[in-house]
């Protein structure tokens, strides 16, 4: 008996542990609530600002000028990603070779791969993101129009667990649960 009830407790030790992974951006995970994740990057040298109408985060992603912003649910308020807008600004012809090679570089720093994606207009790279065979987290390459010539990459970090109980929230609130 009481090995049976070690080996329980062992399992439920282990389930808890792989139930508590969450995806980072820059080392700051992608759970918990917006100002601890606010905080976390002024402490990293971000500095407010806005763009476009949105109060975002200026600083540097892996040596680029960028602005960021965080991702949240509506219901808890809890974290659930965060999205990398590069302060450049390209001429739109060169979006497709502009997302590949940032894909790249990303696919080659979580070792992963990166596959093209579509959706009606929309296009761009999109990489899942594992921990042991558990999906911990997505990121999505895509082109932020500017104007009808250029644009610039949009990098969007999604945490999985998080991402999906905002999902079960929002069908939960829209059948009035």
């Amino acid at each position: 008996m009481r090995k049976r009830l070690l080996i329980f407790l062992c399992l439920l030790i282990g389930s808890i542990a792989v139930e508590a992974q969450h995806f980072s951006f820059m080392g700051i995970p992608l759970n918990g609530s917006e100002t601890n994740f606010i905080n976390k990057l002024v402490q990293k040298g971000f500095k407010p600002t806005t763009f476009r109408g949105d109060k975002l985060w200026a600083g540097n992603f892996y040596g680029k000028p960028v602005y960021v912003g965080c991702l949240s649910s509506n219901y808890t308020g809890t974290v659930i990603g965060a999205q990398v807008v590069y302060k450049a600004v390209y001429n739109s012809d060169k979006r497709y070779d502009i997302m590949y090679k940032v894909a790249s570089e990303l696919a080659a720093r979580y070792k992963t791969e990166a596959t093209f994606m579509t959706k009606g207009e929309e296009e761009g790279w999109g990489m899942k993101i594992y921990k042991g065979n558990k999906q911990i987290g997505g990121i999505t390459v895509e082109w932020l129009i500017i104007d009808g010539q250029h644009g610039s990459p949009i990098i969007a970090y999604m945490d999985t667990e998080n991402t999906n109980l905002l999902r079960r929230q929002a069908a939960a609130a829209a059948y009035g649960y």
